[in-house]
């Protein structure tokens, strides 16, 4: 297989390059993306097959363990701009609508928040005739935050526990702070 690294002369990795996935264990990814190294290729591909990255699947689990610990009916994970990283809903729910819809809310509070003085935001509660929907702001890196969300009967009252422990657990699976 000829692969750009076969040529010994290569020695930086352009913008965008995805590198040579045989040499890299299932657990571990590496799509370099928006970097530009100065260095050799072994080097750089040593260094990057040391990185770990989160078993998604686990926040599934997390999700399902929330839901029964809490009462809850439906819950994702998102990132701010709506897109679903995971979610553990019933089959007749929309979880790209949920997931969007979280994006949105939590967009429109942090605006709200910041034009008020508020300070940092902490969740947001819908309370309707039918139901409760909680949405929190559970970490970020860079721009990027995550979004957890828990549709709820309106019978539950302490959802502020499960939704933390959650929270607390996706932190550390995605190494977020």
């Amino acid at each position: 297989m000829n692969t750009p690294f076969s040529n010994p002369l290569l020695k930086e990795v352009q913008l965008g390059t995805i590198l040579d996935q045989e040499n890299v264990s299932a657990n571990q990814s590496l799509i370099v993306s928006n970097l530009s190294f100065n260095r050799n290729v072994p080097d750089v591909l040593l260094e990057c097959s040391r990185m770990e990255r989160p078993d998604y699947r686990q926040l599934a689990k997390l999700l399902e363990e929330m839901n029964k610990e809490g009462g809850f009916f439906a819950s994702i994970l998102s990132r701010n701009d709506g897109l679903l990283m995971a979610s553990a809903v019933a089959p007749t729910s929309n979880r790209d609508l949920i997931a969007a819809m979280s994006g949105f809310l939590t967009d429109t509070a942090e605006r709200v928040r910041e034009e008020l003085s508020l300070g940092a935001l902490k969740d947001i509660s819908i309370r309707c005739n039918e139901g409760k929907a909680v949405f929190r702001k559970i970490g970020s890196k860079a721009e990027q935050s995550l979004i957890l969300a828990a549709l709820m009967p309106r019978n539950v009252r302490y959802h502020n526990r499960p939704l933390g422990k959650a929270a607390t657990r996706i932190r550390i699976l995605m190494g977020y702070r």
